[in-house]
């Protein structure tokens, strides 16, 4: 059994957290499976998961010097060194891609995005394998090249899931095959994260996640940022409440992480360099999580934790709609309704009162979720 596995990285920690959940369900069906993973990602640094599964990296390799393949990964700025291996393989039973969010105007891909895909999903199916796009954001889509990217997809993937309504609308408006378009949640409630005695100092406290795609996607500046940050971490200590800052991706978001300690007069711990099942070990041991990370904002919900969140995309809207929790976009541009909102978020009763909420939603999540895996391996 050879499973393809695109779309994943440990640098990102969402994108790790769903590489874990991948995992998860392919011991689960098929335990003595083979694996390939991007070359990006150093083998070693998931040997913490003591998988019974057989990692190696992806040999997509000898196709690249029919097309430019190498030159095209570049251009993406993504890794090139699936062309790099010497064999391919002969076959392939699953690709799984969980790229998150790749297929949207928010990056003005050029004309490579869909020449890669036509070169990657047209050797997969050369190799009879099964091809899945696992719950992920698309769109929005009106730049051609974001379209055309969607519908080479299309015309390969067995199945892709839209994480949401929005995502779904956004496929069809490319004329994808309505039949291959399923509409299920984020993936990565079966992943149950754990603490280490190291950070158990950090239970019951506010976890605060920022996210450079704020900044950079236009969304407000850096100083006003951070400015709101320290004023909501102001506003917590105040209530007697420990805060932290906890770093969900790479040194970017670290980075803005140590700005945000600097211009405080309190001291704050920043969490750093931790595997992705930590991280969700902290998030849902907190008493309440405001993050700007979507998978951030996905762990606290599916750990019942109440959350609230910034948003740069619809992704964010739409989850706290699956659980049920539509009024918990904080406003960069409106302090005292974000403050008010984290106040009552910080009140005893309101904040068991969401706990219990997201109970009620929690068991329906994880249905649909086994409903997805069900439907995978049955197909």
């Amino acid at each position: 059994m050879n499973i393809y596995l695109s779309g994943i990285n440990t640098k990102n920690k969402g994108a790790e957290l769903m590489l874990c959940a991948i995992i998860k369900e392919i011991e689960k069906k098929h335990p003595s499976a083979t694996v390939y993973m991007p070359n990006n990602i150093k083998l070693q640094d998931i040997e913490y998961l003591n998988s019974s599964l057989t990692f190696r990296h992806q040999p997509i390799a000898k196709i690249g010097s029919k097309f430019r393949a190498q030159g095209i990964f570049k251009k993406l700025k993504l890794p090139y060194g699936w062309f790099l291996s010497e064999y391919p393989l002969t076959s392939i039973d699953y690709f799984f891609d969980a790229s998150g969010y790749t297929f949207t105007d928010s990056w003005h891909h050029t004309q490579y995005l869909s020449e890669f895909w036509e070169v990657v999903l047209k050797h997969v199916k050369s190799k009879h394998g099964k091809i899945f796009f696992l719950p992920q954001a698309f769109g929005p889509a009106n730049e051609k090249n974001t379209i055309n990217g969607i519908k080479t997809i299309g015309k390969y993937a067995n199945l892709i899931f839209a994480r949401e309504s929005i995502s779904y609308d956004c496929l069809m408006k490319c004329g994808i095959n309505s039949n291959k378009i399923k509409n299920y949640p984020d993936f990565t409630i079966s992943v149950q994260g754990y603490v280490p005695d190291k950070f158990s100092h950090l239970r019951n406290c506010v976890c605060i996640i920022p996210n450079k795609r704020m900044v950079d996607r236009g969304i407000t500046t850096k100083n006003k940022y951070i400015n709101f940050y320290c004023d909501l971490i102001n506003t917590i200590t105040h209530e007697n409440k420990t805060c932290y800052l906890l770093n969900h991706e790479g040194i970017e978001d670290f980075n803005l992480a140590q700005e945000i300690k600097k211009n405080l007069n309190i001291d704050i711990e920043i969490v750093t360099n931790i595997n992705a099942l930590v991280i969700k070990g902290l998030i849902s041991s907190s008493y309440l999580c405001i993050s700007s990370r979507f998978h951030g904002v996905s762990s606290a919900l599916n750990s019942k934790v109440p959350c609230l969140a910034t948003s740069w995309s619809h992704k964010y809207e739409k989850i706290f709609e699956d659980f049920n929790q539509k009024e918990c976009i904080l406003d960069i541009n409106n302090y005292t309704k974000s403050h008010e909102l984290v106040l009552r978020f910080l009140n005893k009763e309101i904040n068991k009162k969401v706990r219990l909420q997201l109970e009620e939603k929690y068991s329906i999540i994880k249905s649909k979720n086994e409903q997805m895996w069900n439907l995978i391996w049955n197909y």
